[in-house]
C-alpha cells in the first residue's frame, strides 16, 4: 500500500462502514462491561454474607464450648485450638 493513492470518494464508504462496525463493537463492550460489573457486585455481596454467617457459625460454637455439660464441671478444651479452625 505504501505509496499508492486513492481518491477521498472511494474510501469513504469503507471508512464509514468501519466506523459503525468500531462503534458497534464499542456498545457491546461497554454492555458486557456493566454485565460483569453486577456480577461482581453480586458475588461480592454473596461473600460478605457467606463471611457473617461463618462469624455467627463460631460465635456459636465459642458459646457451646463455654457452657458446662450437666453432671460435669466446666472444662476448656485442650485438644482444638480455636485460631485452626476454618
Amino acid at each position: 500500500m505504501a505509496g499508492q493513492k486513492i481518491s477521498a470518494e472511494s474510501a469513504l464508504p469503507y471508512f464509514r462502514q468501519r466506523c459503525s462496525e468500531l462503534h458497534d463493537e464499542t456498545i457491546l463492550l461497554r454492555a458486557r462491561g456493566a454485565e460483569l460489573e453486577q456480577e461482581k457486585a453480586a458475588a461480592e455481596k454473596r461473600a460478605t454474607e457467606l463471611e457473617q454467617q461463618l462469624a455467627e457459625a463460631r460465635r456459636e460454637v465459642e458459646l457451646m464450648r463455654a457452657q458446662p455439660v450437666k453432671g460435669q464441671p466446666a472444662q476448656a478444651l485442650t485438644c482444638v485450638d480455636p485460631d485452626s479452625l476454618p
